[in-house]
């Protein structure tokens, strides 16, 4: 038997100059709504916080994705209208957050 994957996150580098990073995850389908993206993204910050120099992360969603927007806001990330580096200003399809790890 094969197991199904259930997700995935990880983060990429935003600026080598500065300690900045973006957190990305995706959930399949079948475990939509089950806490896993939730549990996934508190684990990758509390890694980062005791093995990083890193102060803070940001993540980037659509608008329309309200499960992601919640699963941000209950690991502690806030909107923020600053794009981050690498975004295009004014980029009407993104919505940015950000959160302090320190």
């Amino acid at each position: 038997i094969i197991d199904p994957v259930i997700g995935f996150v990880g983060l990429v580098a935003v600026d080598h100059r500065e300690p900045l990073a973006q957190i990305f995850y995706w959930v399949g389908r079948p475990f939509w709504g089950c806490g896993v993206a939730t549990a996934a993204v508190k684990q990758q910050i509390r890694i980062l916080q005791d093995h990083s120099d890193l102060k803070e992360i940001m993540a980037t969603t659509y608008p329309g994705n309200s499960p992601s927007i919640r699963v941000l806001k209950k690991c502690g990330f806030v909107s923020c209208s600053q794009e981050p580096p690498g975004v295009s200003p004014g980029d009407a399809m993104a919505v940015h957050f950000r959160r302090e790890l320190r």
